[in-house]
């Protein structure tokens, strides 16, 4: 039912933190267990999603960098990264004025029990096209449409070889058409990407310079060009991208001779990152890192008063805390000038701007559709407890089920919706015993809205009735017709509309 959205990460600069607060997690519109229930939720599903692992870690690097809080092992690709923190920042931001409002859309065709539906749940299943018929008492079957996404992989000018053999010094009008072209495909194609800037570095010091190009997304980012004699190239990576490109949360800094660029991550752990080039023009990078001892976390942990380590690695290999330091010690005899005089491009690429304008006028809409609907925020929760059907010998416990439901509101309108994976629930792992529903508030709401609930087993495609009961959103109450059922259903209310 939500359509996906793809959010700037620029939201953040142009919003007032005040509003935010108001309308994030301090929020007085939530339940405090709600509220701990939901961070929980997501904290835990996007690092599991990714790879992430996070725990305490504090560390002072002999230079006097401190890290310290959760510690972050990240197993995705750089690209995939920064997209996703950046799409994940913005979407907090307009959370709460977007997702019931999405939520409110009808179905075009209502849904009634035996009857066929048809939903785009798990793009990944292929429709056999056979139709399963149910045969449990008011059963329905969901059948899934064959999609297939084929990776579309953008075509780039790279050079991988080393030695360009420039004999003669180029004009700088050749580096600036050169230049030019590099600068304007970043503008036109650079999702979240701002502050774009560029400058000329002779890192190898044989009277060309490379191109850097440097600006923000939800991290610091460089890319450095070398000139192969009629255009700026990089090298790629296995994944079609620019292996030249890297990722940092902190300012730039140059060598004094003009030869070695430093940069430093302080993402989930104290990285150096130390960035010169050969005289065959290969790009060459050294690390030192410090960050939790995942291996010794891995075999250790349920041990009695176990206490997290420290590990140290040089080029991504563990080295001892003296060799860290004594390699260190030679790397900050070099002396580092912070880069400061990039050139200024734009403020923003395209495709954010784009990305910008189309939320400001898709929350202009709202705010004028929430004028004459004052309660489309507004939503009713159902946190089903799924033991009472597992005592009856209709639910297996250790079967993770999908949720199925759909409301009858009193003016004739429905609202209907399916929801895919268990529900997390307070604890380190999925709680297949608890079920939840969100079913927004209908409009001309003159009196209670009835409610069935269908489930199914995952990766079935029959749902059976659970069970069906009244969602009074005017008086904020819930109730089935057995006393027994309602001691296993939860409901919550949360009216925005409180608050304006």
């Amino acid at each position: 039912m939500n359509d996906n959205k793809r959010i700037g990460f620029d939201v953040l600069e142009n919003t007032d933190e005040n509003k935010i607060k108001e309308m994030g997690a301090d929020s007085p519109i939530l339940t405090e267990k709600t509220k701990e229930r939901m961070l929980k939720m997501s904290k835990e599903k996007f690092n599991k999603a990714k790879g992430i692992k996070a725990t305490e870690n504090t560390y002072t690097d002999n230079e006097g960098y401190t890290v310290s809080g959760e510690a972050e092992t990240y197993k995705r690709s750089t690209i995939k990264r920064i997209v996703t923190a950046a799409a994940s920042c913005a979407a907090a931001v307009v959370l709460i004025g977007t997702t019931a409002f999405m939520l409110r859309k009808k179905p075009e065709k209502p849904v009634v029990p035996d009857q066929n539906i048809t939903t785009n749940a798990d793009q990944n299943v292929t429709n056999t096209g056979t139709t399963v018929t149910g045969t449990k008492r008011n059963a329905i079957t969901l059948t899934t449409g064959l999609q297939t996404e084929t990776t579309k992989m953008t075509t780039v000018t790279t050079n991988v070889v080393k030695d360009f053999n420039i004999t003669s010094p180029v004009p700088q009008s050749d580096l600036d058409r050169a230049r030019e072209k590099v600068i304007d495909n970043a503008i036109k194609n650079y999702n979240f990407a701002y502050n774009i800037r560029y400058k000329y570095v002779d890192l190898n010091a044989d009277g060309t310079s490379e191109l850097i190009v440097y600006y923000n997304d939800a991290y610091e980012v460089i890319e450095i060009y070398r000139y192969n004699g009629s255009e700026y190239v990089y090298d790629i990576n296995e994944y079609g991208q620019n292996d030249n490109k890297i990722f940092f949360t902190s300012a730039p800094f140059i060598s004094n001779d003009g030869k070695c660029i430093r940069l430093i991550n302080q993402e989930g752990g104290l990285v150096f990152m130390y960035v010169t080039m050969g005289d065959d023009y290969s790009i060459n990078f050294e690390t030192f890192g410090v960050h939790q001892d995942w291996e010794d976390f891995e075999a250790h942990r349920n041990e009695p008063g176990y206490q997290d380590k420290t590990a140290f690695y040089h080029n991504g290999k563990k080295i001892s805390e003296s060799e860290y330091n004594s390699l260190r010690e030679e790397r900050n005899a070099i002396e580092f000038t912070e880069m400061t005089d990039f050139v200024f491009v734009t403020d923003q690429s395209d495709p954010t701007r784009a990305e910008r304008q189309k939320l400001e006028a898709e929350e202009q809409e709202h705010k004028e559709y929430r004028k004459l609907h004052p309660h489309c925020d507004d939503y009713g929760s159902l946190e089903v407890n799924t033991t009472y059907w597992e005592n009856l010998g209709i639910m297996d416990g250790s079967t993770n089920y999908n949720m199925y439901y759909k409301a009858e509101y009193c003016d004739g309108t429905t609202s209907e919706d399916m929801r895919i994976s268990p529900f997390l629930y307070l604890g380190e792992e999925y709680d297949y015993n608890i079920l939840s529903v969100v079913i927004p508030y209908g409009e001309n709401d003159y009196g209670p809205c009835h409610v069935t609930v269908y489930v199914a087993p995952e990766n079935e495609q029959e749902y059976f009735e659970l069970f069906e009961g009244d969602m009074d959103f005017k008086n904020r109450t819930w109730q089935t017709d057995d006393e027994e059922i309602d001691r296993y259903i939860d409901s919550e209310f949360s009216y925005f509309s409180d608050y304006r």
